[in-house]
C-alpha cells in the first residue's frame, strides 16, 4: 500500500537520514518491538532510541534509501542501502538490508531488520577483514 511505504520513507528519511529522533516518538507504538538488531528485540521507543545513538556513534552522516519494497495487507518489507563514513578515517561505508514492518495505522507496531552488519563491521575495521567467510567455515576470528 502507498501510505506505508510513505511511512517508511518518513522513518528513513526522519529518524535515519536527518538524525530526527522525535520521529522514534511520532511513527513508533509505545510497546513497539524491533527484532534484528542485536540478541534481543528492542523494548518500545527507548530501546530504539539507544540503538539509533550507538548507530550515529559508529557510522557519520548515515543516509538510507529505499531500493525496493513490497506490502501485503498491514506489513511492508523494503530493501535498503545505507551509506555514511567511518568517523575514524573518513572512508564511504555502505549496508544492505531489509527492514519489514506491521503497520497499524501511521504507526510501526512491530520490526524485523536484516542487515549485513558483519559487512559493515570489517568496513569500519572493527573485525578482521574476511570474517564472514571465516565464521562460514568454523574457523574463530
Amino acid at each position: 500500500m502507498a501510505e506505508h511505504k510513505q511511512l517508511l520513507e518518513t522513518w528513513f528519511q526522519r529518524v535515519w537520514n536527518e538524525g530526527d529522533i522525535s520521529g522514534i516518538d511520532d511513527m513508533f507504538n509505545p510497546d513497539t518491538k524491533a527484532h534484528g538488531l542485536g540478541g534481543q528485540a528492542l523494548a518500545g521507543r527507548d530501546g530504539f532510541k539507544v540503538f539509533h545513538k550507538l548507530m550515529n556513534s559508529l557510522v557519520a552522516d548515515i543516509n538510507f534509501t529505499i531500493d525496493h519494497s513490497v506490502s501485503q495487507g498491514d506489513w511492508i518489507c523494503t530493501l535498503c542501502t545505507m551509506r555514511g563514513k567511518c568517523p575514524n578515517s573518513g572512508q564511504d561505508v555502505s549496508m544492505t538490508g531489509t527492514t519489514y514492518v506491521r503497520v497499524e495505522g501511521d504507526h510501526i507496531a512491530e520490526g524485523y531488520n536484516h542487515y549485513d552488519f558483519m559487512g559493515l563491521y570489517e568496513q569500519l575495521c572493527l573485525v578482521p577483514d574476511g570474517s564472514f567467510e571465516k565464521c562460514l567455515c568454523g574457523d574463530k576470528i
